[in-house]
């Protein structure tokens, strides 16, 4: 889900359009390197200090407003980019 909101639909996009990525390799890389930390981050969001839900507990925590940031492309695309201190683009 990272890849598709930020990095790879970003190459598309470009593709598409005809125009360059504003973003160049080195940038899509530190976009990559954030995928990580920001899942984990999600995860404690959901979580917390517990390893495991009951199945109705989880499905409230990942559609709570703070945590439903992943399954939103540009919100998540924004995150990724803070996350790689990289400008929001596009």
């Amino acid at each position: 889900m990272c890849a598709l909101a930020s990095n790879k639909i970003m190459g598309h996009c470009a593709d598409q359009d005809g125009q360059a990525c504003p973003y160049d390799a080195a940038d899509m890389e530190k976009m990559e390197e954030a995928f990580e930390e920001l899942k984990d981050d999600w995860l404690d969001e959901v979580f917390g200090v517990d390893s495991k839900l009951d199945s109705e507990n989880w499905m409230k925590k990942i559609v709570a407003k703070e945590s439903i940031w992943i399954f939103e492309p540009e919100a998540l695309r924004k995150k990724i980019l803070e996350k790689a201190e990289l400008p929001f683009r596009y």
